[in-house]
């Protein structure tokens, strides 16, 4: 399934979109359809809301994919937005970021 974050689109008016906003509606979408096994992907800014909503879908998530949407070595998501790092159980984004990096 593919869907698009509200705000995402050419043209989009970003004004009044959180991030709060964004994973949330990543939530509530897998929810409601019952999804299980989930890989969450995000480019780029959507980085941020598929993190966020991976640590509230962890019964339902297989992994999560991060394209072009690292923080720089030694950084963290957590750490760019200002707020303390969450633990999911199962995901270790430093792992995942090595992985990324090693396959180019």
């Amino acid at each position: 399934m593919h869907d698009d974050l509200a705000g995402g689109g050419d043209g989009d008016d970003l004004r009044g979109h959180r991030l709060a906003d964004a994973a949330g509606h990543l939530v509530r979408l897998t929810e409601s359809r019952d999804l299980t096994d989930v890989v969450l992907v995000g480019r780029s800014w959507a980085g941020y809301p598929i993190t966020g909503a991976a640590g509230r879908l962890t019964g339902r998530l297989a992994g999560i994919v991060c394209y072009a949407a690292l923080p720089h070595p030694g950084a963290t998501f957590a750490g760019r937005l200002g707020v303390p790092p969450v633990a999911v159980p199962g995901i270790h984004p430093g792992e995942i970021a090595k992985a990324v990096l090693a396959a180019g």
